[in-house]
């Protein structure tokens, strides 16, 4: 797969059914549930933020449709804080993702958090939809 068109491991606010899930939604193409293997997450308010660590991150993987990929891959950046250098809020960057129900991975662009989590409460699940 090229790396152009990589499909986007969500793990917070753009899952199916959260908030910001409106900024794809109509334009995947195939979605699966996913695991990250090496990340812990963080509550950050509304939002979570995930960092490497020794935990497995829950979510979905999703394909967007080729026509609507650079939108959604500006709209998600935007999103995320992710003006490509490495002062940014997210940093986006390719991981392995495991496909649930699939002995199998695939890769993915993954959003890390790229700030100081002082004082920030680490979310036990390591999934957003059980905090």
């Amino acid at each position: 797969m090229q790396e152009r068109y990589l499909p986007i491991f969500t793990y917070g606010t753009l899952r199916q059914g959260e908030v910001n899930h409106r900024l794809i939604e109509g334009k995947i193409k195939k979605r699966q549930m996913a695991t990250l293997n090496n990340a812990v997450m963080y509550h950050l308010g509304d939002m979570p933020g995930i960092i490497e660590g020794d935990g497995t991150i829950h979510g979905e993987l999703v394909h967007i449709n080729e026509k609507d990929y650079n939108e959604v891959l500006k709209d998600v950046d935007k999103l995320e804080g992710y003006d490509k250098t490495e002062d940014s809020l997210y940093l986006r960057l390719i991981k392995s993702v495991n496909l649930k129900n699939e002995d199998r991975s695939v890769k993915a662009w993954v959003y890390f958090y790229n700030k100081n989590l002082a004082r920030k409460e680490k979310i036990k699940s390591n999934d957003w939809k059980i905090k």
